[in-house]
């Protein structure tokens, strides 16, 4: 029977009443101000991809009218497979047409050539054959040509501007925030810089959250949050991380993408170039690198989850990050996702608590 630990809890703030649900504004262009250098990293990070596609078509599907497909693909700058983008649509169901949207990790496979997208997760795998330069088509779980008198196939719409791979580039604000008369405001990390500041997320969500951990009551509290600058104010629009104890990171957390943690036993899970690291207390455990891949229904981006499946011959390690406030009461703290993660070895464990984002960037 899987070891349950839960670690984090859902956040319920005592100054509002009832349950607030998660959601995040979309509408607007980041502004990147000079003062913030993970603003900086992450606009790095979001131009340094190029796009190829779109390749649409509508796929057979078993219960409805087809699946409208759109697949962009994106490299680094050294020409690398980066991230895709796809959206499907379930045409013709019994709810109606039904969309979804991924962002996440893609592979190039020569001999024959082929595209994968999510090729560690089992699950959500999907292939594609590279006929030529301008169409893709879909193969079977085992790689191969699906046997059927259907169209497999998507093909470059040229006529069709590539998607962003990010619709809006939310750029994240690290520092202290102190209040300054009826207002807030907040000095960045690293920077002799102070902007005004305001809550703007849905029914002053961030509010909420600092005054459940005693803002009014202190000088200051370190805050990360993602947001832009709008007339020289800092607006936040969503909680990363808060909390009475934390502060600003050392230059070397750059590399970190994202972190999952709880208590009561102690674990981690961190996210960098190179690895995922689960640590517990006199042990440790490390399996490649993966990158999140971002799933949402409907349009709604704000609701969108991140998910990883990394493996070896001998570990299995499945993340779910999602978007709600979790709170930390061992450290006063709170997190902006509500972590849920599987870790298989000889055994399977499991894990609840809170996560943050590092360099990883929101959809």
């Amino acid at each position: 029977m899987p070891l349950v630990r839960d670690v984090g809890r859902p956040f319920a703030p005592r100054a509002v009443a009832g349950s607030v649900l998660l959601s995040m504004a979309l509408a607007g262009c980041a502004l990147t101000p000079p003062a913030s250098r993970d603003a900086r990293s992450q606009a790095a990070m979001a131009a340094a991809v190029g796009p190829d596609g779109p390749y649409r078509g509508t796929l057979p599907c078993a219960d409805c009218a087809g699946i409208a497909t759109e697949l962009t693909l994106y490299r680094d700058t050294a020409g690398r497979p980066a991230r895709y983008r796809l959206r499907t649509t379930y045409l013709g169901t019994r709810d109606g047409d039904r969309r979804t949207d991924a962002i996440g990790p893609w592979q190039e496979v020569s001999d024959p050539p082929r595209v994968r997208l999510d090729a560690q997760d089992d699950a959500m795998r999907r292939s594609f054959l590279r006929i030529d330069a301008d169409t893709l088509e879909l193969l079977d779980r085992s790689e191969r040509k699906i046997a059927s008198g259907h169209d497999h196939r998507l093909r470059h719409d040229r006529a069709r501007a590539a998607p962003p791979l990010f619709d809006v580039l939310r750029p994240l604000y690290a520092g202290t925030l102190r209040r300054a008369g009826p207002g807030w405001q907040f000095a960045p990390c690293r920077e002799r810089l102070l902007l005004p500041a305001r809550d703007v997320s849905p029914e002053s969500m961030i509010t909420a959250v600092l005054t459940d951990l005693g803002f009014d009551r202190r000088d200051g509290i370190y805050i990360e949050a993602f947001g832009r600058v709008v007339d020289g104010v800092l607006q936040f629009q969503r909680l990363n991380r808060a909390g009475s104890e934390m502060g600003c990171p050392p230059p070397v957390a750059a590399a970190l993408h994202w972190q999952a943690q709880g208590n009561e036993p102690f674990w981690s899970v961190r996210s960098t170039d190179e690895r995922l690291v689960v640590a517990q207390p006199g042990r440790e455990i490390a399996v490649p690198a993966v990158p999140l891949t971002w799933r949402w229904s409907d349009g709604r981006a704000d609701r969108a989850q991140g998910v990883v499946t990394a493996q070896t011959e001998a570990t299995r390690l499945d993340v779910v990050l999602s978007p709600v406030i979790c709170r930390d009461t061992m450290a006063d703290a709170a997190y902006g996702f509500r972590a849920e993660v599987a870790l298989q070895t000889a055994t399977r464990e499991r894990f609840s608590g809170c996560a943050y984002l590092g360099r990883e960037t929101l959809p």
